[in-house]
Protein backbone atom coordinates (compact mmCIF):
# COMPACT_ATOMS: atom_id res chain seq x y z
CA UNK A 1 0.00 0.00 0.00
CA UNK A 2 1.93 3.20 -0.88
CA UNK A 3 0.62 6.60 0.34
CA UNK A 4 1.87 10.20 0.05
CA UNK A 5 3.35 12.03 3.21
CA UNK A 6 3.23 15.43 4.28
CA UNK A 7 6.04 16.27 1.60
CA UNK A 8 4.33 14.43 -0.73
CA UNK A 9 6.79 11.45 -0.87
CA UNK A 10 5.56 7.92 -1.54
CA UNK A 11 5.94 5.70 1.48
CA UNK A 12 4.53 2.21 2.33
CA UNK A 13 1.55 2.41 4.84
CA UNK A 14 1.10 -0.30 7.49
CA UNK A 15 -0.91 -2.76 6.68
CA UNK A 16 -3.29 -3.42 9.79
CA UNK A 17 -3.09 -7.20 10.61
CA UNK A 18 -5.33 -9.44 13.03
CA UNK A 19 -3.64 -10.93 15.71
CA UNK A 20 -7.05 -13.21 16.14
CA UNK A 21 -8.19 -15.87 13.66
CA UNK A 22 -11.80 -14.39 14.54
CA UNK A 23 -12.27 -10.79 14.32
CA UNK A 24 -16.57 -9.72 15.24
CA UNK A 25 -18.16 -7.07 12.47
CA UNK A 26 -20.83 -4.71 13.68
CA UNK A 27 -20.94 -1.86 11.47
CA UNK A 28 -18.89 -0.94 8.25
CA UNK A 29 -15.81 -2.03 8.12
CA UNK A 30 -12.93 -4.12 6.35
CA UNK A 31 -11.71 -7.34 7.14
CA UNK A 32 -8.87 -7.31 8.70
CA UNK A 33 -5.77 -9.15 7.27
CA UNK A 34 -5.24 -12.09 8.77
CA UNK A 35 -8.93 -12.89 9.98
CA UNK A 36 -9.63 -16.25 8.62
CA UNK A 37 -13.59 -16.16 10.15
CA UNK A 38 -15.88 -12.77 9.95
CA UNK A 39 -18.61 -12.59 12.40
CA UNK A 40 -21.05 -10.06 11.42
CA UNK A 41 -23.16 -9.16 13.93
CA UNK A 42 -25.83 -6.46 12.15
CA UNK A 43 -28.65 -6.72 15.19
CA UNK A 44 -28.24 -2.62 14.99
CA UNK A 45 -28.47 -1.41 11.35
CA UNK A 46 -27.53 -3.25 8.19
CA UNK A 47 -24.14 -2.71 7.02
CA UNK A 48 -21.37 -3.46 4.29
CA UNK A 49 -18.19 -5.28 5.32
CA UNK A 50 -15.18 -4.69 2.75
CA UNK A 51 -12.76 -8.00 1.71
CA UNK A 52 -8.97 -7.06 2.16
CA UNK A 53 -7.29 -6.53 -0.93
CA UNK A 54 -7.05 -9.38 -3.15
CA UNK A 55 -3.53 -9.11 -4.01
CA UNK A 56 -2.67 -9.12 -0.69
CA UNK A 57 -4.34 -12.48 0.44
CA UNK A 58 -3.75 -14.44 -2.77
CA UNK A 59 -4.89 -18.03 -2.13
CA UNK A 60 -6.16 -17.73 1.25
CA UNK A 61 -9.84 -18.12 2.47
CA UNK A 62 -12.13 -16.11 4.79
CA UNK A 63 -15.05 -17.47 5.77
CA UNK A 64 -18.00 -14.60 6.63
CA UNK A 65 -21.00 -15.61 8.68
CA UNK A 66 -24.24 -13.30 9.73
CA UNK A 67 -24.11 -14.52 13.11
CA UNK A 68 -27.56 -12.37 14.54
CA UNK A 69 -31.58 -13.49 13.78
CA UNK A 70 -32.39 -9.83 12.83
CA UNK A 71 -33.72 -8.70 9.29
CA UNK A 72 -30.75 -6.57 8.61
CA UNK A 73 -28.75 -7.70 5.88
CA UNK A 74 -24.77 -7.76 6.02
CA UNK A 75 -23.52 -6.61 2.69
CA UNK A 76 -20.53 -8.27 1.27
CA UNK A 77 -18.06 -5.78 -0.75
CA UNK A 78 -14.89 -6.51 -3.14
CA UNK A 79 -12.53 -3.87 -2.54
CA UNK A 80 -12.56 -0.88 -4.72
CA UNK A 81 -12.70 -2.90 -8.31
CA UNK A 82 -12.43 -6.57 -7.06
CA UNK A 83 -15.54 -8.68 -7.22
CA UNK A 84 -16.88 -11.66 -5.76
CA UNK A 85 -17.99 -14.74 -8.04
CA UNK A 86 -17.69 -11.40 -10.66
CA UNK A 87 -20.14 -9.32 -8.90
CA UNK A 88 -19.33 -6.19 -7.20
CA UNK A 89 -21.21 -7.58 -3.94
CA UNK A 90 -22.61 -10.66 -2.06
CA UNK A 91 -25.54 -10.49 0.68
CA UNK A 92 -26.07 -12.52 3.82
CA UNK A 93 -29.73 -12.30 4.76
CA UNK A 94 -30.32 -14.59 7.08
CA UNK A 95 -29.29 -15.88 10.61
CA UNK A 96 -25.94 -17.99 10.17
CA UNK A 97 -25.88 -17.51 6.07
CA UNK A 98 -22.24 -17.58 5.47
CA UNK A 99 -19.79 -17.89 2.77
CA UNK A 100 -16.35 -18.69 2.19
CA UNK A 101 -14.60 -16.79 -0.38
CA UNK A 102 -10.80 -17.53 -1.32
CA UNK A 103 -8.38 -14.61 -3.34
CA UNK A 104 -6.64 -15.47 -6.74
CA UNK A 105 -4.56 -12.05 -6.05
CA UNK A 106 -6.88 -10.07 -8.28
CA UNK A 107 -10.68 -11.02 -7.13
CA UNK A 108 -12.65 -13.20 -4.94
CA UNK A 109 -14.08 -16.71 -5.44
CA UNK A 110 -17.51 -18.45 -3.35
CA UNK A 111 -15.82 -21.98 -2.71
CA UNK A 112 -18.83 -22.81 -0.10
CA UNK A 113 -21.81 -21.18 0.75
Amino acid sequence: HLVKDATSRTQTAPIQRSNNDVENYTSVDTIIIGTRFAKCNATSAPFTITTPLAADLEGQTIQIMKVDASVNAVTIDGNGAETINGSATQTLSAQYDFMNVVSDGANWFITWQ
